[in-house]
């Protein structure tokens, strides 16, 4: 069977210089997402760095871009599963399954999909849909913190109830 996404979690990297490696060490270790917890009026600027570090990481051969490819190919199984044909609407001219639509994303497209916003914030899912991260935690439906985007996203987002269940 296909394993699911693993997941690590990143807390307060503004406060942390060494962010970017915790981040690069999460994903060496294994992890195929990790999570962002604080306010998102800094998480674009510490988005935009640690999206950086990994990429540089990827281009000088600290990180496998097989070990991302490997990463972002299950992320897009588990999305497939939970969107069906829903996951290419957006998606290039030609895409139709996990393997094509891997193969049409930049690096940072692709490490971009490893990212998840913690939801506890007001606007977190605009945000996280318009940087095309992965998904959102503790997404509750219906609240004021995170009122459906106008921005359609190349990839859909993993979106979790408080219970934890996935949802659409």
């Amino acid at each position: 069977g296909q394993c699911p996404p693993s997941i690590s979690s990143v807390e307060n990297e503004l406060r942390d210089s060494d962010a970017a490696g915790r981040v690069i060490e999460a994903i060496k270790a294994g992890n195929d997402m990790v999570i962002l917890f604080h306010d998102p009026g800094r998480q674009r600027k510490t988005f935009d760095r640690l999206t950086s570090a990994l990429a540089l990481a990827v281009q000088e051969g600290d990180i496998d871009a097989a070990r991302i490819d490997g990463s972002v190919r299950r992320i897009l199984q588990r999305k497939e599963q939970v969107f069906g044909d829903g996951l290419y609407l957006n998606a290039d001219a030609g895409v139709g399954d996990v393997d094509s639509l891997l193969k049409s994303l930049s690096l940072e497209e692709k490490l971009r999909q490893m990212f998840i916003v913690s939801g506890n914030f007001p606007n977190e899912l605009d945000l996280a849909t318009q940087l095309g991260m992965g998904g959102i935690l503790f997404f509750r439906i219906g609240s004021e913190h995170n009122r459906p985007s106008h921005v359609q996203p190349k990839i859909p987002l993993l979106k979790m109830t408080d219970f934890g269940r996935l949802v659409r």
